[in-house]
C-alpha cells in the first residue's frame, strides 16, 4: 500500500498497513482551535507512539553473552522518574537483642533505622529510520523491518548497558581496602603458582555479607576453567589436563557463576574496528538476595527501570519520497550500588 505524502489534520498516516501520527501534525480535535486554546484542551500527544506490540519485543528480547541484569538485578518498574530507597546501618543485622523472655514481661523492642536515599533514572535510547517502502515491499514471510529494528537497536542497548554497569561495578573506587585485591605476576590466575581457589575462599570467609554470585569477563573464566587447581577440584582427582565445566566449577565453589562475553568497538568513528570485550580481565564477588526491593534487604545493588523498557514508532513524512517510519527504543534506568560492602573486587585477576 504506498504512503500517503500528507494527511488531513489530526488524521494519521498510513504506511504498509502501520497507522503512525505524522510528526509535527496538528493533535485531533484541535484543528479549529484558535492557538492560544490548543494548549488549554490538552497535552498534544507524542509524535513517539508507544508501540506496545514492538515493546514486547524488546522486553523479551535476550542474549546469553549479556549480564548485567544480573548484578544489579532489575527491580519492579518506577512509574515515577524520581525514587526512594533505604540503606540499613550493616551493624544492626549483627547486633543481636536480649531474647529471653520473663512470665510478666514483654520482648524486647527492636528499633531498625534506615537512611532514606533518593536517586532519579537516567534516559537511554537510539532511533533507527526505516523508508515506508523497505515496509510495503518486505514479503509476507520476511520479518518486518521495524520489528527487526527494535530487537537490533535494543541489542546496542544492551550493549551500552554491559558497559556502564561492567565499568560501575568493576570500579576499585567502589569498595573499602577490604573489599578488594589487585593481582600481579604469579597470583594472576593465568599463571601455574597461582591459587585462584584459596583467593575466592579466602574472599568468601573475610566478607562481611555473605557472596552468592562471582561476575567475570570471558578471559578470567577462561583461565579459571583450565587452570591445573581448578581441574583437579572438579574432577576429584589428581589430573591437571582438560576443561572444568561451569557446573562443576559452581558446586566447588557454592557459587552462581556469570560470564560476560559482549564487545565493544573502541575504535573512534573512521578508524578500524577495535572490539575489545566489556568485562575485561577483572571478577567480583558480590551477593544477590531474590528478595531485594527498594527497601532491602541487602545486596551488592539493583537496577531501578522508569516504566520498562519501551518501543515507539513515529511517522515522518519530510524524509524520503513516501516518507520515513522512525522507530526508537528506550530504556529509562537508574543503576544502583547500595551496599559496598556485599562484594569483593579481584582486579586484574588474569595478565
Amino acid at each position: 500500500m504506498p504512503v500517503a505524502a500528507g494527511g488531513a489534520q489530526g488524521q494519521p498516516i498510513q504506511g504498509g498497513g502501520l497507522p503512525g501520527p505524522a510528526l509535527f501534525a496538528t493533535p485531533p480535535g484541535q484543528g479549529n482551535l484558535p492557538p492560544g486554546a490548543r494548549f488549554a484542551a490538552g497535552p498534544a500527544p507524542s509524535p513517539y507512539p508507544v508501540d506496545f506490540h514492538r515493546s514486547g519485543i524488546a522486553v523479551g528480547y535476550a542474549n546469553d553473552e549479556y549480564i548485567a541484569d544480573l548484578i544489579p538485578p532489575r527491580l519492579a518498574a518506577l512509574m515515577r522518574r524520581e525514587y526512594r530507597f533505604n540503606r540499613y546501618p550493616i551493624e544492626e543485622h549483627f547486633t543481636v537483642p536480649p531474647t529471653r523472655v520473663g512470665r510478666r514481661s514483654a520482648p524486647a523492642m527492636v528499633h531498625l533505622s534506615s537512611a532514606e536515599d533518593t536517586r532519579s533514572v537516567e534516559d537511554y535510547g537510539l532511533d533507527d529510520a526505516i523508508p515506508a517502502d523497505d515496509v510495503t515491499n518486505t514479503a509476507p514471510t520476511a520479518m518486518n523491518p521495524i520489528d527487526r529494528a527494535s530487537m537490533v537497536l535494543t541489542d546496542l542497548l544492551m550493549i551500552a548497558r554491559e558497559l556502564r554497569v561492567a565499568e560501575l561495578v568493576f570500579n576499585p573506587a567502589h569498595y573499602p581496602d577490604t573489599n578488594k585485591i589487585t593481582l600481579s605476576g604469579s597470583s594472576q590466575w593465568t599463571h601455574a603458582d597461582s591459587n585462584p581457589l584459596r583467593d575466592i575462599v579466602a574472599a568468601q570467609t573475610g566478607m562481611i555479607v555473605k557472596p552468592t554470585d562471582i561476575a567475570m569477563g570471558e578471559e578470567v573464566f577462561a583461565a579459571l576453567r583450565t587452570h591445573p587447581r581448578m581441574l583437579k577440584a572438579t574432577h576429584a582427582n589428581d589430573g591437571d589436563s582438560g576443561i572444568a565445566s561451569r557446573e562443576a566449577m559452581e558446586r566447588v565453589l557454592m557459587l552462581r557463576i556469570h560470564v560476560g562475553s559482549a564487545r565493544v568497538n573502541t575504535a573512534r568513528p573512521g578508524q578500524a574496528a577495535n572490539l575489545a570485550r566489556c568485562w575485561g580481565k577483572h571478577a567480583l564477588l558480590y551477593r544477590r538476595d531474590p528478595n531485594t526491593d527498594y527497601k532491602g534487604p541487602p545486596s551488592l545493588g539493583f537496577t531501578a527501570p522508569y516504566l520498562g523498557r519501551q518501543v515507539m514508532v513515529g511517522f515522518d513524512p519530510r524524509i524520503g519520497v513516501r516518507g520515513t517510519y522512525v522507530v526508537r527504543v528506550v530504556d529509562s534506568c537508574d543503576e544502583a550500588m547500595v551496599a559496598k560492602l556485599a562484594g569483593y573486587f579481584f582486579r586484574n585477576a588474569v595478565a
